[in-house]
C-alpha cells in the first residue's frame, strides 16, 4: 500500500463546491482586479490561505476563479485546495519572460510542455511526463488565434537567471520562462486534473539586458484586454 501524505487539503463545512473550470490568477493585480468584477456581476469573495475564491453566475454560466498564488509552492498550495473542493480542469493565466527573439511584450504564449527547475513537481511522481490538455489548449488557440506556443522553463529563483542559464534554454528552444506553470502541470496530471496555460510575455531576457514592460502602458492594457476575453469566454 502506497503510504499517504500526513496532511492533505480538505473541503470544510463553510467551503463552496466548485464544479468545471477553475480560473487561477496568479498575479496580485489580476486577481483584485477579479474579485471587483465578481462583486459588480453579484458574486461572492472565500478567503483561504493567501487566495480569494470567486464565484458567481452569469449568462446561466457558474465561474470560478481563484488568485493570486505566484511561485510553485503557493500555486499547488492553492490548486490542492481547489481540487478538494470539486475542481475539474484548470486554466492558469500569468506572465512569462521570453527568450526567444520572436516574443516581445505583449505577445500570448501557450505552453505545451515544460523543464522543471523547481522545488515542487518531484513530490508528485509520474509514469509519464505531464502534459497540457489538448482540448483546452485548442479552445485557447481557438480565442486567440495569435498566440505563440512551445515548452517553458520554470524556476523557483526570479533572480538568479543568469545568462548562461538562459541561453543554455533557449539553444534548447525553450521559448519562456516563469514561476508555477511546470509544478501545476505536474499536480493536475498528478490528480488527473485537465489544464492549460495562458501567458502574457511581461519581459524579454534576449538581450545583453533585461527588458521589462511589466509597467507600461501597452503592456497593462495587452493583459486587461486578455483577461477580458478569457473571463467572459473561459473554455468549460
Amino acid at each position: 500500500m502506497q503510504e499517504q501524505p500526513l496532511i492533505n487539503a480538505r473541503k470544510s463545512s463553510r467551503d463552496p463546491d466548485i464544479k468545471g473550470t477553475c480560473l487561477l490568477l496568479v498575479n496580485p493585480g489580476e486577481a483584485s482586479y477579479g474579485a471587483t468584477i465578481t462583486k459588480k456581476r453579484g458574486g461572492t469573495l472565500h478567503q483561504f490561505f493567501h487566495a480569494t475564491l470567486m464565484s458567481f453566475t452569469h449568462e446561466k454560466t457558474v465561474s470560478h476563479w481563484a488568485g493570486p498564488c505566484v511561485g510553485s509552492p503557493m500555486a499547488v498550495m492553492t490548486v490542492e485546495k481547489l481540487i478538494a473542493l470539486g475542481m475539474q480542469k484548470l486554466i492558469v493565466f500569468g506572465w512569462c519572460g521570453s527568450l526567444s527573439p520572436e516574443m516581445v511584450i505583449g505577445d500570448l504564449f501557450l505552453p505545451e510542455f515544460g523543464v522543471s527547475d523547481e522545488g515542487v513537481s518531484r513530490h508528485y511522481p509520474l509514469q509519464e511526463q505531464p502534459a497540457v490538455s489538448s482540448t483546452l489548449s485548442n479552445e485557447l488557440r481557438g480565442l486567440f488565434p495569435t498566440v505563440q506556443q512551445g515548452p517553458i522553463w520554470t524556476t523557483d529563483a526570479p533572480f538568479r537567471e543568469f545568462p548562461a542559464d538562459i541561453i543554455h534554454h533557449a539553444e534548447k528552444g525553450i521559448k519562456a520562462v516563469d514561476m508555477e506553470f511546470t509544478a501545476l502541470c505536474t499536480v493536475c496530471n498528478f490528480y488527473k486534473i485537465e489544464m492549460a496555460g495562458l501567458m502574457v510575455v511581461s519581459d524579454e531576457l534576449h538581450h545583453d539586458t533585461w527588458k521589462s514592460g511589466i509597467g507600461s502602458k501597452g503592456f497593462k492594457q495587452r493583459a486587461k484586454t486578455t483577461l477580458n476575453t478569457l473571463m467572459d469566454h473561459l473554455p468549460q
